[in-house]
């Protein structure tokens, strides 16, 4: 089966990068570049997409940066769990440098038409434990609209999250199902909250969030609508 990789980029201002994308491997702290290295490894992978991003200064992008950390740092994967036979030169040879992508939806759409044109048939998508679901919700859609047809999608989280962030943050609203529950159509809601964020604007944003913090004190509830630092 021609499987491929897909390695979920995090811009590289952001202060724990070499935390979150490398971590220890050997003390089995596996981050997004070693974790998608090993599957590659043990699953035979033919190809492996790295994800760009906004360009660091000097205009060179998240992919190729991440690619030659990875080379500097390959003699620590040596010894580890399926990397017995690791070549650093197959993992060059295996690698596509997207150029282009700025976000996870993109990633999806600009590795598919690569994963279409090698005709992959299964991908193994790469992000951290709290950002994987919506990686794969990503790639189920995109493949619900007709992309990616016959390619069976897995996603698999790396073993470090972003600092104080876990699972349990992650919400999950899906549309009701359940016959014995009204059918309130809270994801609609959620949605519309979400793309009014994604326009970024920070003042509406700011307003909407407000706005939304005072409605709940009605119910008793207090959620910080700030930014985290």
């Amino acid at each position: 089966m021609r499987t491929a990789i897909l390695i979920h980029g995090y811009f590289l201002s952001l202060p724990v990068w070499k935390e979150v994308m490398w971590g220890n491997p050997k003390e089995g702290l596996w981050g997004v570049i070693p974790k998608a290295i090993q599957l590659a490894e043990s699953e035979d992978a033919k190809f492996i997409f790295w994800c760009s991003g906004i360009p660091v200064q000097g205009g060179r992008n998240i992919s190729p940066n991440a690619l030659e950390f990875a080379i500097a740092r390959a003699t620590e994967l040596l010894g580890c769990e399926s990397m017995t036979d690791f070549n650093v030169q197959k993992l060059v040879q295996k690698s596509y440098l997207d150029a282009t992508v700025l976000n996870t939806r993109e990633e999806i759409i600009n590795a598919a038409v690569e994963f279409e044109k090698r005709g992959i048939e299964r991908i193994f998508l790469v992000a951290p434990p709290k950002h994987i679901f919506r990686a794969h919700r990503e790639a189920l859609a995109h493949q619900a609209a007709g992309y990616m047809e016959g390619i069976e999608i897995c996603a698999v989280a790396s073993g470090i999250n972003l600092p104080n962030t876990t699972v349990e943050d992650v919400v999950i609203i899906e549309p009701p199902h359940r016959a014995d529950q009204p059918l309130w159509q809270t994801h609609k809601y959620a949605r519309a909250v979400i793309d009014i964020l994604r326009q970024n604007n920070a003042t509406v944003s700011e307003s909407l969030l407000k706005d939304w913090g005072t409605l709940l004190q009605k119910y008793g509830i207090n959620v910080s609508w700030e930014p985290r630092e």
